[in-house]
């Protein structure tokens, strides 16, 4: 079986699934698609176009204080194929980034945190959030944090 998205959490533990090998086909560089949906979501949070759109649909006028790219911070969790393209364009944006990964990485342009011990100082250098972390059990726990006392 072949799969050339992302989402394929929801059939690998389908009970019905054949016992045969599993691949995901990625273009080398990961999906532009992505990278460009992901891109153009981190330019309209840091432009802050949701505020802007509530204030015409109440048709007031909206200033706000201009944030320069290079203030802004976006932090990639997972940081496969995916996770570097969308961070190497939003940095040629001038949007500094920060990836979480589960593979350790070479130092390069981007500076990354490894493993689910290191998401506490990963999200302290991040003020966009962008999610391109599998669906598993693993990842499951990022986003679910037990009640507080």
């Amino acid at each position: 079986m072949f799969s050339r998205s992302a989402g394929v959490e929801s059939f690998i533990d389908h009970p019905k699934l054949p016992k045969v090998p599993l691949c995901k086909v990625e273009p080398p560089g990961g999906d532009p698609m992505m990278t460009e949906y992901v891109v153009m979501h981190v330019l309209r949070l840091h432009r802050d176009m949701p505020g802007y759109q509530a204030a015409q649909a109440r048709k007031e006028w909206r200033r706000t204080t201009i944030v320069r790219p290079e203030q802004r911070r976006v932090g990639f969790l997972g940081f496969g194929m995916s996770g570097e393209s969308a961070g190497a364009r939003a940095e040629v944006a001038r949007v500094q980034s920060v990836g979480l990964g589960a593979q350790p990485r070479d130092e390069g342009d981007i500076p990354v945190y490894q493993g689910a011990d290191q998401l506490e100082p990963f999200l302290q250098q991040t003020d966009i959030a962008v999610c391109l972390l599998p669906l598993t059990r693993e990842t499951e726990a990022y986003f679910v944090r037990a009640p507080s006392p």
